[in-house]
């Protein structure tokens, strides 16, 4: 008898402590409206590439301006998005500008909250507006059959929800996923598919990060002290003795630095006496020459982006720059293994966003050994 309790005993305490399948991932993705935003590599988008960049410097403001209007662009891209849809009409630059109007909703508070932290170009709306023709019209004058196909190739939010339910159950069995930049809807479609299969997924939430994880201990929301920490777009919570933290960071390279300070700060109020810490971080930077308390860094000697912007968006000082750069990391106390770097279906890590992941980061997933917390100082 004492041999059979102790077996299970034993098997009961190898359940418990095998390694945690864990993955960070950048939500972030181009909506139906902006498929032609990212480089696939084709001879077309190419094509379309140039000829926009042509239209471009036939306007008579400049390509600086254009990028001005990007604060404003990101909040009212719901504004082309049917358009683009109805691409192959050939609509005149009359009939256009009539659906363009329908479609612009009232902007007077959201252009003021705007405007108080970036400045506008005057007469912002007119000059919208003709970016958004020059858009238009050089994607209406692309081989139709290309643009439908375009269109069709890019996973909606079904087919993402789908894939990413695939990715987590099946092909990276995993436990514990740190999203940011999340997009809440597809967030809220694929817990349901989760828990269609195990009711122990949840998800926790801040600003624009996510805690997605399948667990059935007991646990608790951090709420962070805005006296004493300014973080954004962090969530943190803790099971028994371990803290997890999603966090996405600035790009702005004077931001990310004071971002990064607080974040350190916050850690290592918590980590150096009790908690362990599991984190999954957008960085926007290399994070591997700083300090984060003596954690184990997941990557440190490859890309986790790997994209080349066209000039079909308005960030214009980005347009065909190659950007492979190392963002996304997992940072812990506790020793890694089986780490990779991975799309969410489909082999190889081809340019971003691509049909096998509609995402502009790749994910970034190991397993985590919790009986394997290295020393803290």
């Amino acid at each position: 008898m004492d041999t059979l309790i102790s077996k299970i005993t034993s098997m009961f305490v190898s359940k418990q402590n095998q390694p945690k399948r864990v993955a960070t991932l950048n939500m972030s993705s181009p909506q139906a409206s902006s498929v032609f935003e990212f480089h696939d590599g084709s001879l077309e988008l190419k094509k379309l590439d140039r000829r926009v960049d042509e239209y471009l410097s036939n306007l008579e403001f400049d390509k600086k301006t254009v990028s001005a209007l990007g604060p404003i662009d990101r909040h009212l891209k719901n504004r082309y998005a049917n358009i683009y849809k109805n691409i192959l009409s050939g609509l005149s630059k009359e009939e256009y500008k009539s659906k363009w109007d329908a479609e612009l909703p009232n902007t007077d508070a959201l252009v003021e909250k705007v405007s108080k932290k970036h400045e506008l170009p005057d007469d912002w709306k007119s000059k919208l507006f003709e970016v958004d023709w020059v858009f238009y019209k050089a994607i209406q004058e692309s081989d139709s059959q290309w643009v439908a196909e375009k269109f069709r190739s890019m996973p909606d939010l079904v087919k993402t929800t789908y894939m990413l339910c695939d990715w987590i159950t099946k092909s990276d069995k995993l436990d514990v996923v740190f999203l940011q930049e999340v997009n809440l809807d597809l967030l809220n479609n694929l817990l349901c598919l989760l828990q269609k299969k195990d009711k122990l997924w949840k998800f926790v939430e801040n600003d624009t990060s996510a805690i997605l994880f399948r667990s059935a201990k007991p646990y608790e929301v951090i709420h962070v002290d805005a006296d004493k920490f300014n973080l954004k777009n962090t969530v943190v919570m803790q099971t028994q003795d371990v803290l997890f933290i999603s966090s996405h960071l600035s790009s702005s390279a004077s931001k990310y630095t004071k971002e990064f300070k607080e974040l350190n700060k916050f850690i290592n109020s918590y980590v150096p006496r009790t908690y362990n810490l599991i984190m999954g971080i957008d960085a926007n930077h290399d994070i591997n020459s700083y300090y984060i308390n003596p954690n184990i860094i997941f990557p440190n000697f490859t890309h986790t982006v790997n994209k080349i912007r066209t000039t079909l968006q308005f960030q214009q000082h980005k347009s065909n720059v190659v950007d492979q750069s190392i963002k996304d990391f997992l940072v812990t106390s506790f020793q890694l293994s089986n780490t990779s770097v991975t799309q969410a279906s489909g082999d190889g890590l081809g340019l971003l966003p691509n049909a096998n992941h509609p995402f502009d980061h790749y994910a970034v997933v190991a397993s985590v050994n919790l009986m394997t917390a290295i020393e803290k100082n």
